[in-house]
């Protein structure tokens, strides 16, 4: 089920591979990691997500994204590595955390927590619904 990060992962080598100015690439990867932040924050903030792992989301946005969130600037040790690495440290501290999430086999009330975070939605969603 990774195939979630794998895709934002793939993504950002295209977009390294297309760009090559070093602002046309940190773009890209900013709308990249917007839509991943928006999705892991809405699992994150489920009222069965564990404690522990909402605080390591929240943590690992605040320290490796790359554009503004929150009305926090792009942190610069996540610029700087993402134009050097020509990469997102923060899909892929993300894709290892979603591992561990998936890893504990947290059982919730619409079934268990997955390694990808639409598919966490989805369930939830429809579940609450019916």
């Amino acid at each position: 089920m990774s195939s979630y990060f794998d895709e934002k992962s793939h993504r950002v080598a295209c977009a390294s591979s297309q760009f090559r100015s070093n602002h046309a690439f940190i773009g890209v990867v900013a709308d990249i990691e917007q839509d991943l932040i928006r999705d892991v924050v809405l699992v994150a903030g489920d009222r069965e997500f564990p404690a522990d792992l909402r605080e390591k989301v929240m943590k690992t946005i605040a320290e490796w994204h790359v554009g503004k969130y929150a009305g926090l600037e792009p942190r610069q040790e996540a610029v700087r590595t993402a134009e050097i690495m020509r990469m997102s440290e923060l899909v892929e501290h993300m894709h290892s955390l979603f591992h561990e999430v998936a890893s504990r086999r947290i059982r919730t009330r619409f079934g268990l927590l997955s390694d990808h975070p639409p598919d966490i939605l989805n369930r939830r969603d429809e579940h609450d619904a019916a």
